[in-house]
């Protein structure tokens, strides 16, 4: 990355350069002065490497992230084949033309603000408040210049006044297909698409439990329990309630439970449905725990923050939505089934 102009524009040359990016390039740090030197900004500077600890700006992950969604688009088998008697079946899966994704863009790794970006798998739709509208217009623009076909994405910036009418306006479009929202748990978005049929994936709310059994290790089911109630803590501005009244907090619930069933019990007594984890030794016994969560995501011994672009992540409905971001699974929420069959000559049909 130390010559970014080599990623810009067309030709082989760029290709090639585009090309040799690896998942590698997703764990390597900057210094300030480097970052400064790239353009980033100073107060990006806050994230540590999770294995040496060294301070800097985690560069290129979200650059690989989209290159491997991009490569999974390309590797994708759009059709599958059937036989009967009467002549052969095909499904072609067709892409959604039209796609809303509505909403702050959801995060992908913990860099900071200038870190994200949103999943390019078909046409967008972008509403975008003064947080991230600066950030959105830059990326619209560089994803314009570096080829990206005209109409491909549709940035639509709105006053937060207008949200609600332009989001309306959005959703209920009768060229858009497919509704791709990430926020909160309240449902006029969803009430919307279903007024007009309209298929959706939304990624909601969260609150993750972690069973810890009393033979696990409890120093690393401490560190990843923090870790993963602490990976993103920005964001507070000073108009917000938690910065001037009290807000008997930070706070983390320990329930204690005498049984793994009932340990099962307590973690599924919850309107959401995003992710959980398990901390024990006894492997074999945890992943039978993990198919008895409701929750998308499990995880033995790790934290409940575990998102990689390979694994299709989402809610089992709930206050957590439905649908999956992430993965083949990602690529098959942007796609229709369409069944194409071929007749033999002279089939005879009783009636």
């Amino acid at each position: 990355m130390d010559q970014p102009s080599i990623y810009v524009g067309k030709g082989p040359g760029v290709d090639k350069a585009w090309e040799a990016i690896t998942g590698d390039v997703g764990d390597q740090m900057v210094s300030k002065d480097e970052a400064l030197r790239l353009g980033l900004a100073p107060d990006s500077m806050t994230i540590k490497h999770p294995v040496t600890g060294v301070e800097g700006f985690r560069v290129g992950m979200e650059v690989f992230h989209q290159l491997h969604c991009l490569n999974l688009l390309r590797q994708f088998s759009f059709k599958e084949y059937y036989s009967h008697t009467g002549g052969d079946v095909e499904t072609d899966e067709e892409d959604l033309r039209g796609h809303s994704d509505i909403g702050v863009f959801s995060f992908r790794h913990f860099e900071g603000s200038e870190g994200h970006w949103p999943d390019y798998a078909t046409t967008h739709t972008c509403r975008n408040f003064d947080k991230i509208r600066e950030w959105a217009t830059e990326n619209a623009v560089a994803l314009t210049e570096a080829g990206l076909p005209a109409g491909c994405i549709n940035f639509l910036p709105c006053s937060p006044e207008r949200a609600p009418e332009i989001t309306g306006f959005a959703v209920k479009h009768p060229k858009v297909r497919h509704i791709n929202f990430t926020g909160s748990e309240r449902t006029i978005i969803a009430g919307w698409a279903a007024s007009c049929l309209k298929k959706c994936v939304f990624k909601l709310g969260g609150k993750a439990p972690v069973i810890v059994r009393q033979d696990a290790n409890i120093d690393d089911a401490v560190e990843a329990i923090v870790f993963g109630g602490l990976a993103n803590n920005e964001g507070v501005t000073r108009d917000m309630d938690l910065d001037h009244k009290e807000s008997f907090g930070p706070v983390m619930i320990l329930i204690e439970f005498e049984t793994d069933e009932s340990a099962v019990q307590l973690a599924n007594d919850s309107e959401f449905s995003l992710c959980a984890s398990i901390f024990s030794c006894n492997v074999m016994r945890a992943m039978d725990l993990a198919k008895e969560i409701r929750a998308s995501s499990c995880h033995m011994n790790g934290p409940t923050v575990y998102i990689e672009p390979t694994l299709p992540n989402g809610g089992v409905g709930g206050s957590s939505g439905y649908g999956r971001f992430g993965g083949i699974s990602g690529v098959e929420e942007f796609t229709e089934r369409k069944i194409i069959s071929l007749a033999q000559p002279g089939m005879k049909y009783n009636f």
